[in-house]
Protein backbone atom coordinates (compact mmCIF):
# COMPACT_ATOMS: atom_id res chain seq x y z
CA UNK A 1 0.00 0.00 0.00
CA UNK A 2 1.33 3.43 -0.90
CA UNK A 3 1.79 5.82 1.94
CA UNK A 4 -0.67 8.72 1.87
CA UNK A 5 0.54 11.98 0.40
CA UNK A 6 -0.34 15.46 1.66
CA UNK A 7 0.63 18.54 -0.36
CA UNK A 8 1.08 21.81 1.55
CA UNK A 9 0.87 24.92 -0.63
CA UNK A 10 2.38 28.25 0.49
CA UNK A 11 2.49 31.50 -1.53
CA UNK A 12 6.00 31.94 -2.96
CA UNK A 13 9.64 31.64 -1.99
CA UNK A 14 11.71 34.69 -1.19
CA UNK A 15 15.44 35.33 -1.01
CA UNK A 16 17.49 38.42 -0.21
CA UNK A 17 19.04 39.66 -3.42
CA UNK A 18 16.49 37.98 -5.68
CA UNK A 19 16.16 39.61 -9.10
CA UNK A 20 12.99 40.31 -11.06
CA UNK A 21 11.74 37.19 -12.82
CA UNK A 22 13.86 34.79 -10.73
CA UNK A 23 12.27 31.34 -10.46
CA UNK A 24 12.41 28.94 -7.53
CA UNK A 25 13.49 26.22 -9.98
CA UNK A 26 16.77 28.16 -10.32
CA UNK A 27 17.65 27.04 -6.76
CA UNK A 28 18.21 23.75 -4.92
CA UNK A 29 14.94 22.41 -3.51
CA UNK A 30 16.83 20.72 -0.64
CA UNK A 31 18.44 24.02 0.38
CA UNK A 32 15.05 25.78 0.21
CA UNK A 33 13.43 23.07 2.38
CA UNK A 34 16.16 23.33 5.03
CA UNK A 35 15.69 27.10 5.09
CA UNK A 36 11.92 26.71 5.23
CA UNK A 37 11.97 24.48 8.32
CA UNK A 38 14.23 26.96 10.10
CA UNK A 39 12.05 29.98 9.22
CA UNK A 40 9.01 31.30 11.08
CA UNK A 41 6.80 29.85 8.34
CA UNK A 42 8.41 26.42 8.70
CA UNK A 43 8.34 26.37 12.50
CA UNK A 44 4.66 27.30 12.54
CA UNK A 45 3.83 24.91 9.70
CA UNK A 46 5.40 22.11 11.74
CA UNK A 47 3.07 23.02 14.62
CA UNK A 48 0.11 22.65 12.25
CA UNK A 49 1.06 19.14 11.10
CA UNK A 50 -0.09 16.34 13.41
CA UNK A 51 3.05 14.59 14.70
CA UNK A 52 1.78 11.10 13.99
CA UNK A 53 1.12 12.15 10.40
CA UNK A 54 4.62 13.66 10.11
CA UNK A 55 5.87 10.13 10.69
CA UNK A 56 3.36 8.10 8.73
CA UNK A 57 2.69 10.17 5.62
CA UNK A 58 4.60 11.40 2.65
CA UNK A 59 4.32 15.13 2.15
CA UNK A 60 5.74 17.98 0.17
CA UNK A 61 5.67 21.72 0.68
CA UNK A 62 5.40 23.75 -2.52
CA UNK A 63 4.63 27.31 -3.49
CA UNK A 64 1.59 28.52 -5.42
CA UNK A 65 3.86 30.71 -7.55
CA UNK A 66 7.16 29.79 -9.19
CA UNK A 67 8.59 33.30 -8.67
CA UNK A 68 11.06 34.22 -5.92
CA UNK A 69 10.40 37.47 -4.06
CA UNK A 70 13.02 39.93 -2.79
CA UNK A 71 11.47 40.11 0.71
CA UNK A 72 9.26 37.98 2.92
CA UNK A 73 6.37 40.31 2.07
CA UNK A 74 6.71 39.73 -1.71
CA UNK A 75 3.51 38.27 -3.13
CA UNK A 76 2.83 36.78 -6.56
CA UNK A 77 -0.44 35.30 -7.79
CA UNK A 78 -1.05 31.56 -7.84
CA UNK A 79 -0.01 29.75 -11.02
CA UNK A 80 -2.80 27.33 -11.95
CA UNK A 81 -0.81 25.63 -14.72
CA UNK A 82 2.06 24.91 -12.31
CA UNK A 83 -0.37 23.57 -9.72
CA UNK A 84 -2.03 21.33 -12.33
CA UNK A 85 1.40 19.80 -13.02
CA UNK A 86 2.04 19.33 -9.30
CA UNK A 87 -1.33 17.64 -8.77
CA UNK A 88 -0.50 15.22 -11.59
CA UNK A 89 3.02 14.62 -10.24
CA UNK A 90 2.17 14.08 -6.56
CA UNK A 91 -1.41 12.73 -6.76
CA UNK A 92 -2.07 13.94 -3.19
CA UNK A 93 -4.73 12.50 -0.92
CA UNK A 94 -5.13 15.98 0.62
CA UNK A 95 -3.98 19.51 -0.27
CA UNK A 96 -3.51 22.09 2.50
CA UNK A 97 -3.81 25.63 1.10
CA UNK A 98 -1.89 28.00 3.39
CA UNK A 99 -2.84 31.65 2.94
CA UNK A 100 -4.72 33.90 0.53
CA UNK A 101 -2.46 33.28 -2.48
CA UNK A 102 -2.73 29.50 -2.13
CA UNK A 103 -6.47 29.86 -1.59
CA UNK A 104 -6.72 31.23 -5.16
CA UNK A 105 -6.32 27.56 -6.20
CA UNK A 106 -9.66 26.44 -4.69
CA UNK A 107 -11.55 26.51 -8.04
CA UNK A 108 -8.83 24.37 -9.62
CA UNK A 109 -8.99 21.82 -6.79
CA UNK A 110 -12.80 21.79 -7.01
CA UNK A 111 -12.49 21.13 -10.74
CA UNK A 112 -10.20 18.17 -10.05
CA UNK A 113 -12.42 16.89 -7.23
CA UNK A 114 -9.38 17.20 -4.96
CA UNK A 115 -9.87 17.22 -1.18
CA UNK A 116 -8.37 20.23 0.56
CA UNK A 117 -8.17 22.21 3.78
CA UNK A 118 -7.79 26.02 3.77
CA UNK A 119 -5.70 27.64 6.51
CA UNK A 120 -4.17 31.05 7.12
CA UNK A 121 -0.53 31.38 6.07
CA UNK A 122 1.63 29.97 8.89
CA UNK A 123 3.61 33.24 9.24
CA UNK A 124 0.48 35.44 9.50
CA UNK A 125 1.05 37.61 12.58
CA UNK A 126 -2.51 37.17 13.85
CA UNK A 127 -2.32 33.36 13.76
CA UNK A 128 -2.37 32.36 17.42
CA UNK A 129 -0.97 29.21 18.99
CA UNK A 130 -4.56 28.14 19.73
CA UNK A 131 -5.58 28.53 16.07
CA UNK A 132 -2.49 26.59 14.90
CA UNK A 133 -3.50 23.79 17.27
CA UNK A 134 -7.06 23.88 15.89
CA UNK A 135 -5.69 23.70 12.33
CA UNK A 136 -3.63 20.69 13.36
CA UNK A 137 -6.87 19.05 14.48
CA UNK A 138 -8.59 19.95 11.18
CA UNK A 139 -5.78 18.35 9.18
CA UNK A 140 -5.86 15.29 11.43
CA UNK A 141 -9.62 14.93 10.94
CA UNK A 142 -9.32 15.42 7.18
CA UNK A 143 -6.73 12.65 6.95
CA UNK A 144 -7.98 10.22 9.61
CA UNK A 145 -10.68 8.64 7.49
CA UNK A 146 -8.54 8.68 4.36
CA UNK A 147 -5.69 6.52 5.57
CA UNK A 148 -4.32 4.74 8.64
CA UNK A 149 -1.63 6.23 10.82
CA UNK A 150 1.53 4.24 11.57
CA UNK A 151 4.59 5.10 13.61
CA UNK A 152 7.51 3.71 11.61
CA UNK A 153 10.36 6.16 12.25
CA UNK A 154 12.47 4.57 9.52
CA UNK A 155 9.88 5.75 6.99
CA UNK A 156 9.63 9.29 8.36
CA UNK A 157 10.05 11.85 5.53
CA UNK A 158 12.92 14.32 5.29
CA UNK A 159 11.98 17.30 7.48
CA UNK A 160 9.83 15.30 9.93
CA UNK A 161 10.24 16.41 13.54
CA UNK A 162 9.73 13.92 16.37
CA UNK A 163 10.46 14.61 20.04
CA UNK A 164 12.78 17.51 19.19
CA UNK A 165 14.69 15.75 16.41
CA UNK A 166 14.47 16.53 12.68
CA UNK A 167 14.89 13.89 9.96
CA UNK A 168 17.68 15.03 7.58
CA UNK A 169 18.35 12.40 4.95
CA UNK A 170 19.10 9.17 6.80
CA UNK A 171 20.01 10.96 10.05
CA UNK A 172 18.15 12.67 12.90
CA UNK A 173 19.43 16.07 14.12
CA UNK A 174 18.47 17.86 17.34
CA UNK A 175 16.25 20.89 16.59
CA UNK A 176 17.24 23.92 18.63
Amino acid sequence: MNKPFVLFVLQNAWRRGAVAGELESDHSHHVWMRGLWRSLTGRRLREMIPEDLMISMRFEVVNASPFVGKTSSSIFGADKALMTLRLARYEPHLVVLCGKVAEQLRPLLDEFGQGYVVTPHPAWRMLSKERRTAIRGEIELATRDSFPVTHDLEDAPDGAVVDGYERVGDDWERVS
